[in-house]
């Protein structure tokens, strides 16, 4: 007796849109809405017709030959049940990373097991249960008694909503802006998971971003020995130990210390009386263990075809190793597992000697990433004490800030924001409380340095390692998948009670300066491997080159007033008045052609530069990525 497709089929189709609704839930607010709905589940819908078309002819074909028809059949059930188990499970994933994983996401991620906890965050009973549901509804569709004989006509016109649903579904999705949360959910992670495979192993993924450019544009990527570096009298002398703290996911927008709406940092607010701050600092890519190679190695990241630290062994000492060979003792102090794609690997080639993680570090764990930064302060003092009269070099980086956003037993909750008025409104408020716990945290540290008698003596740098996105500026979530400022905009102070007393400067810089900045103000010459110039350098071009991958290859610079930002990937470019328009809403390139030419071509000489690092360079001033 021939089996039929299209119960099952029925069944995986709506199981794919509850998913897709629950996803846009946060996004509906109005009737209006629904075509956000239709959007996002469009690829979906047909994704499931088709497997179901194409179970039915193989089901039809197969009639006369028990034996295959059966194995068709069970086939057929059991791809259906595992991808109606993964679109519900998909729903926690999106919220938890703010895409569906792909192959890109299984090569970054090498220990899963650390990213338990923010799964566990975003897949409550709720999904559990669909999940389950999931699980089971396929399989009981295919039960005899269940057997469904539907009309011709019928079917016909199921079909035809199908494809008015897809295709009216794929148009509004490919008018949306390229990095926008509906291009990213609009994604079926059935197809993303196995297209992105399938590409990475045979397709050419490079990305020509051809153009003129002038030949001074590279003289921005010179060694940072190059750049002058005149005495510094009014530091000196200069600190004799180094602390560098970066706060993970932590987006200068959020901070009351940049003037936020939130009382995030009442602490840093006031230290900075004590501080050097950097008003406009951006992290040169919007990840973490690519955010290490600039702020460990003082190089650029590289290219989102070919990051600098798959280079290997070529990776030169960064300020760590420079230290050590004068005497310095170092360390990299991570709350999280720093095996994380191979931090502890990027940390022992910049020259740190001990790598502490959250097992030498102790106390609670905060999450399956790692311990409460209560105990990386705790560690960072424990450290500094068994030091003798050795000076110094420690970097130290924070976890609880990183989704899910853990808050100790003994943090108040404070509600920040309306959590109903913003679309990720629960996860917004958990992470503003994050960054305020982080907050104390800190004033333990600087306390525990006055304590000892050793502020005056140690300088201590504080960054972000990338922002953190909630939709409530763009159309952008999480980490890594654009470049506007909450993404990529950090903090960056310098701290010390004899040499900074609350000075605030406008000037733009990033991560790749902050080694130069230090052996400038420590009196040290940046060896030549390093890119990057010294803050305090008067010929710093004040510029901030930028780049992300997760929604397609980007780039930016920030320039002056100026922002500048081009989707190599689809070909569009942003331009943004910060001076007028600090949120970014307004996209001037139609009107500012010039500026957007001119800064272009500096986006240009900067791929150009890392071609340069990475392989042979390419002739004539056009650049031509090479496939990974």
């Amino acid at each position: 007796m021939r089996r039929s497709a299209f119960l099952p089929t029925l069944l995986l189709v709506l199981i794919f849109l509850g998913a897709k609704f629950v996803l846009a839930r946060p996004f509906l607010h109005q009737f209006s809405d629904l075509c956000k709905f239709i959007a996002i589940s469009a690829e979906d819908v047909a994704i499931a017709i088709l497997s179901g078309v194409t179970a039915a002819l193989a089901l039809r074909l197969t009639a006369d030959r028990r034996r295959l028809h059966q194995s068709v059949w069970i086939t057929f059930l059991t791809i259906a049940t595992l991808s109606a188990v993964y679109a519900v499970a998909n729903v926690g994933v999106f919220h938890a990373i703010g895409y569906s994983l792909n192959a890109r996401m299984f090569s970054l991620v090498g220990r899963f097991s650390d990213f338990r906890s923010s799964l566990v965050a975003h897949c409550g009973l709720g999904l559990t249960i669909g999940m389950i549901l999931a699980a089971l509804a396929i399989p009981l569709a295919s039960l005899r008694r269940w057997k469904l004989r539907m009309p011709p006509l019928f079917t016909i016109i199921l079909l035809t909503a199908a494809a008015l649903w897809t295709g009216y579904g794929l148009a509004l999705r490919a008018h949306a802006e390229p990095d926008a949360w509906m291009r990213r959910a609009g994604k079926n992670p059935h197809r993303e998971i196995l297209g992105t495979w399938i590409a990475r192993l045979v397709a050419d993924r490079r990305i020509d971003i051809a153009g003129p450019f002038q030949p001074s544009d590279l003289d921005d990527f010179r060694p940072a020995i190059n750049w002058s570096r005149p005495p510094l009298p009014q530091f000196s002398p200069p600190p004799r130990n180094v602390i560098v703290v970066v706060l993970e996911s932590t987006a200068a927008r959020y901070l009351s210390l940049y003037g936020a709406p939130y009382d995030t940092t009442p602490h840093l607010i006031d230290e900075s009386r004590h501080a050097m701050v950097y008003d406009r600092f951006y992290a040169n890519v919007g990840f973490t263990y690519r955010s290490a190679v600039p702020l460990m190695h003082s190089l650029y990241p590289g290219l989102p075809w070919r990051y600098r630290s798959d280079v290997g062994p070529e990776m030169p000492a960064g300020l760590a190793g420079v230290l050590k060979d004068r005497g310095y003792r170092t360390a990299f102090l991570a709350a999280a597992n720093p095996e994380w794609e191979a931090m502890d690997w990027i940390a022992q080639t910049a020259g740190f000697a001990e790598i502490i993680g959250p097992e030498q570090l102790g106390g609670p764990r905060a999450s399956s990433w790692g311990v409460e930064d209560r105990a990386l302060v705790d560690g960072l003092l424990r450290w500094i004490d068994a030091r003798g009269n050795q000076p110094f070099y420690a970097l130290a980086w924070t976890d609880q800030t990183h989704d899910p956003y853990t808050l100790t037993a003994d943090t108040p909750v404070i509600q920040f924001i309306d959590e109903s008025k913003t679309p990720h409104g629960d996860m917004m408020n958990r992470y503003l409380n994050a960054v305020r716990q982080v907050d104390a945290q800190l004033a333990r540290l600087f306390d525990g340095l006055r304590a000892r008698n050793l502020a005056d003596d140690t300088l201590v740098v504080l960054t972000g390692d990338h922002g953190e996105a909630f939709g409530d500026l763009h159309d952008v979530v999480s980490h890594g998948s654009g470049l506007f400022d909450e993404c990529v905009r950090v903090p960056m102070l310098l701290w010390n009670p004899r040499l900074f007393h609350g000075e605030h400067v406008p000037k733009v810089g990033a991560h790749v300066d902050i080694n130069p900045t230090i052996a400038h103000l420590m009196n040290i010459d940046s060896p030549s491997t390093w890119q990057g110039a010294s803050l305090f350098s008067p010929d710093h071009p004040g510029r901030a080159y930028m780049l992300c991958d997760l929604s397609g290859y980007q780039f930016a610079v920030a320039d002056g007033q100026y922002k500048y930002v081009l989707h190599a990937t689809e070909g569009i470019e942003r331009l943004y008045d910060f001076a007028a328009d600090a949120t970014e809403q307004h996209d001037l390139a139609p009107a500012r052609q010039d500026v957007a030419a001119r800064l272009r071509a500096r986006v240009t000489a900067f791929v150009h530069a890392e071609e340069t690092f990475l392989s042979p360079p390419a002739a004539g001033g056009a650049t031509k990525s090479r496939s990974p």
